[in-house]
């Protein structure tokens, strides 16, 4: 299961184009203001769908009441904040995923523990 030169070119040209997509859908929750509309991670207060209503943001806030952010917590966030704020997230992590598995494999690769 080695790579060869042409897949790992491949896998970089995908990484540095996710790298870019992740940097536009930055600057789209910033302009949205939405940075703060997922006060935990890896959820969104407390779920892993962006579709929170008030009141579930509400009994996330009075649980938690130490990750109040910036706002305070009587500010509500709309479902598109939430989303984008969480769509980022995700392409985020769809670049660490392969860039972790590949770390991992080029150390075994070098300790000669492979499985090729």
């Amino acid at each position: 299961m080695g790579f060869n030169r042409i897949q790992t070119k491949q896998l970089t040209a995908v990484l540095i184009g996710i790298t870019f997509v992740v940097i536009m859908l930055g600057g789209i929750v910033r302009v949205y203001d939405a940075g703060e509309s997922c006060p935990d991670w890896p959820t969104c207060f407390g779920s892993f769908g962006f579709d929170v209503s008030e009141a579930d943001q509400e009994a996330w806030w009075d649980a938690n009441p130490d990750d109040i952010d910036s706002r305070g917590s009587l500010h509500r966030y709309t479902s598109f904040e939430i989303f984008t704020e969480w769509f980022h997230r995700l392409i985020a992590g769809s670049i660490l995923g392969p860039l972790v598995l590949l770390n991992w494999w080029l150390a075994r690769k070098e300790e000669g523990l492979t499985l090729d």
